[in-house]
């Protein structure tokens, strides 16, 4: 994929001439066949924080698994999914990008947004830098309504009060009047999810939820960026695939780093996947 960008930008008769030459192709990677079962949940770390987050114990700055020579060193390309997914999964992911293991992070650490990701990557892990608990799933109307009744029925009992904190925490409500819960508006959850205000504008409110429910968050990945700012203080080009609605963007422009920059947009709500060239 790299190679064939490189050929992209250019010029026509440097692209001719190296078609030209006698170099042997390049050796093709054994993909590891023996994969776990796409039914085998996968065990996740507690805490879930990856080779460390800030201001948290177990910082560490080499992996435990080291990856291979021929993913050493740019271009860098970064994954993103969600950790749950079954082991077969991850596995079969994995074997695509070098049989490099996922580092689990949840942005719980990083920002007010609680979300639990797996990502595949081949970047430097030294030299982190912070920039700077939502769950993106939205209650119904009878939801609310259920927990107003329920407390102005059963005022001060402990019981029904555990079970309503247990709701709000699942369910992304915030108190907005006595006894009285609801969702996070979408703005309020760009704001925290780390993108500007309004980003979402446009599109209905369940399509708002849905494509913030599946962007990256800002922070997190931020964080794992953050070491390339020292590598190429001239900036880097950027390959951004499956990157829902725009994360990677958003992200460049906080990190504030990437000045000679070249991006490639293709629309999908699910996956991320960043080649950094």
């Amino acid at each position: 994929m790299a190679r064939q960008l490189r050929e992209f930008w250019a010029d026509p008769g440097e692209v001719e001439q190296q078609s030209r030459s006698n170099e042997p192709p390049p050796r093709r990677r054994k993909l590891n066949t023996a994969m776990p079962s796409d039914d085998e949940l996968i065990h996740l770390p507690n805490p879930m924080i990856g080779f460390g987050v800030p201001n948290e114990p177990g910082l560490i700055t080499e992996r435990p698994v080291p990856i291979p020579d021929i993913a050493r060193g740019p271009p860098y390309f970064y994954f993103e999914n969600v950790a749950m997914a079954p082991k077969g999964v991850w596995a079969k992911m994995s074997s695509h990008l070098y049989d490099i293991k996922p580092e689990f992070v949840d942005s719980l650490y990083f920002s007010a947004a609680a979300r639990k990701r797996g990502y595949i990557h081949n970047l430097p892990i030294k030299n982190r830098t912070k920039l700077n608990c939502v769950l993106t799933c939205i209650a119904s109307a009878q939801i609310t309504k259920d927990i107003r009744e329920r407390l102005e029925k059963h005022e001060g009992d402990p019981r029904v009060q555990k079970d309503v904190v247990d709701q709000c925490k699942r369910w992304n409500l915030v108190w907005v009047g006595k006894n009285k819960a609801a969702p996070l508006e979408p703005c309020e959850m760009e704001s925290l999810l780390g993108f500007p205000g309004n980003y979402t504008r446009g599109v209905s409110r369940r399509d708002r939820y849905k494509s913030l429910g599946n962007s990256f968050l800002v922070d997190t990945v931020a964080y794992h960026l953050s070491v390339l700012k020292a590598l190429y203080p001239k900036g880097v080009n950027i390959l951004s695939l499956f990157t829902g609605i725009g994360g990677g963007e958003v992200i460049k422009e906080r990190i504030s780093y990437v000045y000679n920059y070249r991006i490639f947009f293709i629309y999908l709500c699910i996956s991320h996947l960043d080649l950094l060239l």
